[in-house]
């Protein structure tokens, strides 16, 4: 088993639904520099084509230091989260998100906002 261990420090950011314009439906911007920021950590990887489990622990910025690791039970709502982070990692860390067999993913209060990934794959 091949294990990657990843920590990429911003504040979460959820996947926002696409939006119907003037021209199309387009992914809100916000969405868009979130996904170009993910891939820019993960590109340094070779994609696997195995089976893989995930593990993702999102860390909200919160200036209160006795909230610090306590869960976050508010917005954003953890599964955008999570769609944020596959939908980058689609072609860097793994060919295709349907590769994953495992999730686990929390949300939680930190000093300054990170996100950690674990991928383990199976070989």
């Amino acid at each position: 088993m091949k294990t990657v261990h990843i920590v990429i420090v911003m504040e979460p950011i959820a996947k926002a639904r696409p939006r119907l314009g003037k021209y199309g439906v387009f992914t809100p911007t916000r969405t868009r520099k979130a996904e170009a920021f993910l891939k820019l950590h993960f590109n340094k990887y070779s994609p696997s084509d195995k089976p893989c489990s995930v593990d993702i622990t999102f860390g909200c910025s919160h200036k209160n230091k006795s909230l610090w690791q306590a869960p976050k039970p508010t917005r954003p709502d953890l599964d955008n989260l999570v769609k944020t982070v596959l939908d980058a990692a689609n072609g860097c860390l793994f060919f295709d998100d349907s590769q994953v067999f495992s999730l686990t993913a929390r949300k939680v209060y930190a000093e300054t906002g990170k996100i950690e990934i674990t991928l383990t794959f199976d070989e």
